[in-house]
């Protein structure tokens, strides 16, 4: 493992977590608490009441959304933003030639390729989900792939629908 130490705002760092003493109540304030608040805007703060309506006791840990994700309006922007989707590499006399991108968080990627890795060596729709890419001749890691992607859109509908996950999905309502 390889830590680093870093000068500078927290709320500006490139990083997979920001790890944060915060005061019993979570509520912001002065200090780091404060600014990462700032920083998430007020769905940081609203999701520490909901969470945690009465705080946490001293050494508890916690997690919260990281805020606003108006910067991913879908979650294609989202898995594009993780690595996880082509991006078109279009000359204007060509179309359809896809590349993996360029530019994407790495650290982000891994959170996704893991989740997914973890999720399918146990029985689930998840496995179910790899059993069906690798019968499609997919290799391990383009069913993985396919898997991280797949679960960035539950991901995503869950944080948009500002719900939990539940083993099975919500009834649909009946079309008129």
């Amino acid at each position: 493992m390889q830590i680093t130490v870093v000068e500078g705002d927290i709320t500006q760092q490139e990083v997979d977590a920001v790890v944060n003493a915060a005061n019993r109540a979570m509520r912001g304030g002065s200090g780091v608490d404060g600014a990462i608040h700032r920083a998430g805007g007020p769905a940081v703060l609203e999701d520490c009441r909901r969470r945690f309506p009465h705080g946490l006791a001293t050494g508890d840990a916690g997690w919260t959304t990281a805020g606003d994700l108006a910067a991913f309006p879908s979650a294609g922007h989202l898995a594009a933003a993780a690595g996880l989707v082509p991006v078109p590499n279009d000359s204007g006399r060509r179309a359809g030639n896809l590349h993996k991108p360029r530019r994407y968080s790495r650290p982000l990627r891994r959170v996704f390729y893991l989740s997914a890795q973890t999720s399918m060596m146990r029985d689930g729709p998840s496995r179910d989900y790899y059993l069906k890419k690798r019968q499609h001749a997919r290799t391990h890691n383009q069913a993985v792939i396919a898997l991280a992607r797949r679960r960035v859109d539950v991901l995503w509908a869950l944080l948009r629908d500002n719900r939990t996950y539940a083993p099975t999905p919500p009834e649909l309502a009946a079309a008129a």
